[in-house]
């Protein structure tokens, strides 16, 4: 774990916003698929397997209340 830094963990979370910002697949329209193949699937969550387990439980965790986030950051710059 000592080689995890601050850099990891602000990719980690722009990499979870990001997918929490995505649009739900039903609300693009007719012309997308109804499921992701397995291609795609593996494409997106290929660089999140590379964190340990715990840590993404919190950042997981933590991406329900993303204000609170935002409020930590803040108090850490301080």
């Amino acid at each position: 774990m000592a080689a995890w830094n601050g850099r990891h963990a602000r990719v980690l979370l722009l990499w979870l916003l990001f997918l929490l910002a995505m649009p739900a697949r039903a609300d693009r329209g007719p012309e997308t698929p109804a499921a992701f193949k397995p291609e795609e699937l593996e494409a997106l969550v290929a660089p999140i397997a590379l964190y340990p387990d715990s840590v993404l439980a919190q950042v997981l965790m933590a991406s329900t209340y993303p204000l609170e986030i935002v409020h930590a950051a803040r108090w850490v710059t301080l």
